[in-house]
């Protein structure tokens, strides 16, 4: 019975989805993504290529351009994976937060841009900002501008299940599996008496020993990074990118540049930042596009539920507003017939008085 129950809820949902993918207007839609998502494609080709020739560059940067209008500054998302897309930045991103040498020579960065730009595009992994591949780690990297901490910590763990789900096991041979270690960046999120770094690995609960070679998740608080001096002293690479990744106007750019002129990473983070730069308009419209095709109906039936919740909200306010005129007009009428009650007993009153008049001239 259940099966029969379960086979024709499914039933009837290919068919919902069929007479969507059906409707002219889902067509057009899907027709206008398509040709977006190639524009999209070529154009990600087209800057990776620009950003390839940047750091070919020794030269000392002159200056360090940052757009606020257009949302070209480092903490941006897609800032953040075309400038961490480059092999040695993502090395040394991740060798500070993991204090683990990670080298460049056997290392894959996939990023939203990489991916985005390859023929054999997987759009499984689009949802992480960038995933770095060696023999030993798989090593993913998420700007979080958004921060909610609940939010966060749900996300983290999804992010694990993608990364250990990327690998192919043999036969039982799950020792063999890479290690994986999950940062997420938080550039404008301060915590109450924290050093900056919230480092997690799985230990046993009762000993409270960590188990050897588990999985890490890293969250770095940017403005507490800043303020530890510790860190600066003792990580400065990592102090680097917490200034790097908090920087929001000219004037902070330009005092990076002075501070990090003879620093080679910071050097080639600023060539690559130039370029995106002077490629802001596409920059900018690369944020707007859909990642996913199947998401179309996603939005609509989003769309639809968001229409409905504000027609709900309307009906509601309406409804409210025609409420309080109501009470007022009671309270009105109600304040009126305390006023006529009032003038009735004051002209029987004045009747009164008037009629004892009267009796007292007889008299």
């Amino acid at each position: 019975m259940d099966s029969n129950i379960e086979n024709n809820t499914n039933t009837n949902k290919k068919s919902i989805i069929e007479n969507e993918r059906n409707d002219p207007a889902y067509v057009e839609l899907t027709a206008y993504v398509a040709a977006k998502k190639e524009k999209w494609r070529n154009t990600t080709r087209h800057i990776l290529g620009r950003l390839a020739i940047a750091l070919q560059s020794t030269d000392i940067p002159t200056e360090f351009l940052i757009s606020k209008e257009y949302y070209i500054y480092p903490s941006a998302d897609v800032i953040f994976s075309y400038l961490n897309s480059d092999k040695v930045v993502f090395a040394a991103l991740m060798s500070s937060t993991m204090n683990e040498v990670i080298e460049t020579k056997d290392l894959e960065v996939k990023s939203q841009v990489t991916l985005a730009a390859a023929p054999d595009f997987n759009e499984k992994y689009i949802r992480l900002d960038l995933m770095g591949i060696n023999k030993v780690w798989i090593m993913v990297a998420e700007m979080q501008n958004d921060y909610r901490l609940a939010l966060t910590d749900h996300r983290s763990p999804y992010y694990h299940a993608v990364a250990m789900a990327s690998q192919i096991v043999e036969g039982m041979q799950y020792d063999k599996l890479k290690t994986v270690c999950v940062t997420f960046i938080m550039p404008t999120k301060k915590l109450k008496d924290s050093s900056g770094i919230r480092h997690l690995e799985w230990a046993d609960v009762a000993t409270k020993e960590f188990i050897e070679n588990s999985d890490r998740r890293y969250f770095l608080y940017l403005p507490n990074i800043l303020q530890n001096e510790k860190i600066k002293a003792e990580n400065p690479m990592l102090y680097m990118f917490a200034r790097f990744y908090s920087i929001l106007d000219q004037k902070q750019a330009d005092a990076f540049l002075q501070d990090y002129k003879d620093d080679c990473i910071a050097r080639r983070l600023i060539h690559m930042h130039n370029v995106l730069y002077e490629e802001k308009t596409n920059v900018q419209e690369m944020n707007t596009i859909p990642y996913y095709d199947r998401r179309i109906l996603e939005h609509r039936a989003l769309r639809a539920e968001n229409e409905a919740v504000i027609a709900k909200n309307e009906a509601a306010i309406a409804k409210n507003e025609a409420e309080k005129a109501k009470s007022k007009l009671a309270e009105k009428d109600e304040a009126l017939a305390e006023k006529d009650e009032a003038l009735a007993e004051k002209d029987a009153q004045i009747a009164k008085l008037l009629m004892q008049l009267k009796k007292s001239k007889l008299n």
